[in-house]
């Protein structure tokens, strides 16, 4: 949609200038289903407890979650990569 790109090119997405809008409302319907996903998923795979941050939904957390996790295994297994 060429509005939606010229909105977006201006730096007014259509989702805050017409947050009623039938896009607003697209974006809203679709948030909803990822988050009913999220509440849908396991707090246990294969026995274990699955950290609490990763059901949470919170993208920025996870994200930062898993570059610690990835790090702890770094120092572990091969800590001469971190020197």
């Amino acid at each position: 949609n060429l509005s939606t790109r010229q909105g977006m090119d201006a730096g007014e997405p259509p989702v805050v200038a017409e947050p009623d809008g039938p896009l607003s409302r697209e974006f809203r319907d679709m948030a909803l289903r990822v988050a009913g996903v999220l509440a849908l998923r396991p707090r246990e795979y294969k026995g274990l407890e699955v950290p609490p941050i990763l059901v949470s939904g919170n993208l920025p957390e996870i994200e930062k979650w898993r570059e610690d996790e990835a790090l702890k295994r770094t120092k572990k297994n091969r800590p001469d990569l971190l020197k």
